[in-house]
This record gives structure tokens, sequence and C-alpha cells, in this order.
């Protein structure tokens, strides 16, 4: 595409409220600061504070730092009139767009209010129709509920995903000895809008069936959700079944996803939109939940069809051991969808979407 020599004149200012970590919204800023600097496009970012690990991998990126939010606000309206395009990321800095008169882009991951309260407040509504000039979302089912919640149009820029990085073939660490186990695994907070509880509810039935399994949750724990979690795991007696690795970086969590037979994701509609994804590009089934945002690429994609119930998961694992037993890998039928994952799901076309939306 010619897109990055077109907008090359660019200059973009995108806010994001912190980098506190390097999940995945974090990646998606980077990959698209990295694009920009690449292709000479002048991009800065306004935050109040970013971990070395995202610096990092910043190339040519003007940071601004700030104290704190109010802070971040009024800098924007000192500074906003030198920048062409204004790229809103978390909440709640779409709100800091009132009364700036430039193209103001929002990349809405998900409705923050939305998830918190249940509803949008009017004041957002109207703070975002007036003065939001276009909504990136990720995927349909985002485009669809934001369209309900906003009633305002979005277009669909789909994430990348580092297919070279996870594909990659390696020979695991078995640091948590667990090579000769059946192992689950979840990737993400350990927070109620990941439903970490619920995978442990699953995996408690095929503990049933297979009481050597393994339980790995990867991510940071949130409280008290994490100790409430970890309480049940105790009074069950089955903490030796279940590994919390706390925060690792991404070299582990392909080691990982490199030890592990089954990924769970009852996610509930917020996030983890890039684990599904990384999974499948190292060859591990995932089994996800109806409320998993990007579930019509994994239909589409990978023929999976997510579901509601607990009975549902263990019965996906079971008919994954059997064929597994049968000598039908279901790895082996994973090849076209990791050709597609390789060939659709780029950086590069993330971020010329969002450039071209931008113009």
């Amino acid at each position: 595409m010619r897109l990055a020599g077109d907008v090359s004149y660019m200059k973009i200012l995108l806010l994001n409220p912190s980098f506190w970590i390097y999940g995945g919204a974090e990646r998606v800023i980077v990959r698209f600061c990295q694009y920009c600097s690449e292709h000479h496009i002048q991009i800065t970012i306004l935050t109040t504070q970013m971990i070395n690990e995202v610096r990092n991998d910043l190339i040519d990126t003007r940071l601004i730092f700030c104290k704190d939010l109010p802070e971040m606000s009024n800098i924007l309206r000192l500074i906003h009139q030198d920048f062409d395009v204004i790229f809103y990321n978390n909440h709640p800095c779409e709100l800091m767009s009132y009364g700036i008169k430039n193209k103001n882009i929002w990349l809405c991951n998900e409705p923050q209010y939305f998830l918190d309260l249940g509803y949008v407040p009017d004041k957002e509504k109207e703070v975002v129709n007036n003065f939001i000039d276009k909504v990136i979302v990720a995927d349909e089912f985002n485009q669809k509920r934001f369209k309900e919640l906003y009633n305002m149009d979005s277009e669909i820029a789909n994430y990348g995903i580092d297919y070279d990085f996870f594909s990659q073939e390696i020979s695991p660490i078995d640091k948590y000895e667990i090579k000769e186990n059946f192992v689950i695994t979840q990737v993400g907070f350990i927070h109620p809008t990941k439903n970490t509880k619920f995978t442990y509810e699953i995996f408690k039935e095929v503990l049933k069936k297979i009481p050597d399994a393994k339980l790995i949750l990867v991510g940071q724990e949130i409280e008290p959700y994490s100790g409430e979690l970890r309480n049940q795991i105790i009074k069950d007696g089955n903490m030796g079944n279940v590994i919390f690795t706390g925060v690792v970086n991404r070299e582990e969590v392909r080691n990982i996803y490199n030890l592990t037979d089954v990924v769970l994701m009852p996610v509930k509609s917020q996030g983890s939109w890039l684990s599904p994804f990384e999974a499948i590009s190292v060859g591990v089934p995932v089994f996800v939940s109806k409320e998993f945002t990007a579930q019509m690429i994994l239909k589409k994609v990978a023929n999976i069809t997510p579901v509601t119930e607990i009975k549902d998961y263990v019965d996906l694992i079971y008919d994954f051991i059997l064929l597994e037993k049968l000598g039908k890998d279901e790895t082996l039928s994973m090849k076209e969808d990791k050709k597609w994952i390789k060939e659709n799901l780029t950086w590069n076309k993330f971020s010329e979407k969002v450039l071209e939306i931008m113009k």
C-alpha cells in the first residue's frame, strides 16, 4: 500500500492514561507507534507513566509525561494545535476530547463505563458524539455493541498478532515439572473480567477424570478476586494442581503455551483479544466463551464454537483428549488456521487501517 507515504505529513498525538503494565492494550499502541516511526510518521505519546519494558520497545517516539489525568487534560489543551490528529486510547482519555477541535480519533478497545456500571452515562455519550470524529473498534462484536451504546458508527481494525514470535519452534523449559501432566492454561489478569474463577470450576470437573491434571494461571493477581480464588482452591485441596505464575515476559508465555494441552478463555466481553490467536499460532487448541469479542473471527478461521456452560467446556476438552488417543491430533488441523493468522492478523495491516481512517 502507498498509505504510509500518503500520511507521512501527519503529526499524531496519542493519549493513554498510563503504561503500568505491558498487556494487550499497551502492545497495540507500541506496535502502531513502531509502524509510524518506521514510516517516518511523527507520533507523540502523552501519558502519566510508562514502565521500562514498554519504553524500550518504542522507536523514535516522543514522550510527554504528566503527573495525573487532570494535568494530562490541561497539557492537551496547551499543545493540541501542534498536531493534525489526536488519537485517544484507553478510558477515560476520550472524555478529554471535550472542546478539542482537532481531528479526534478514539480507539475503543472496550466501552469501560458499560463494563463497570452496566450503562454509559449521558455525559460520556454527549462528549463522544459531539467531539469524537471517528471511532475504531477491533471486531464486529464491538462494532455492534458500540452502535447500541452510543448510537454512533465505528470502523473495524483487527489487531495484529506476533505470529513469527509465537509460532517459532522452541524446546520448552519445564520449570513447573508438568511435562507428564495434562495441562490447561489461561493467560490474563486474575480478575472478574477474565472469569478466572469459572476457569477453575471447569478445571475441577476435569480433575474428576484426570486427577493429576494441572491448571496454569498466567498473569497479574488482582485483589480481592485472586485471594478469594486461592482460598477456594486451598479449601478444595487442589493447590497442588494449580500454578499461579504472576506476571511473566512474553518468552515465558510462549514457553508455557508449548507445555500446554488446552487453553481456556471463558472471558467476559473485555480484552483478552490477542491471547487465543497467540495460542493458536503456537498450535494449542483454544476454547472460548460466547462473550469473547473476536468470536466471529475464531469461528471463521479456526472453526471454534464458543460455549457457555461448564459441561460444554469439559466436553470439548474430553473430545480433544479422545482425538489425541485416536491419533487424530487436532493441532494438525491448525495449519490453515495459522496460515490465515499469519497473513491477515498483522500489525502492518492494523496500522495501515488506522492511518487510513485518520486521513
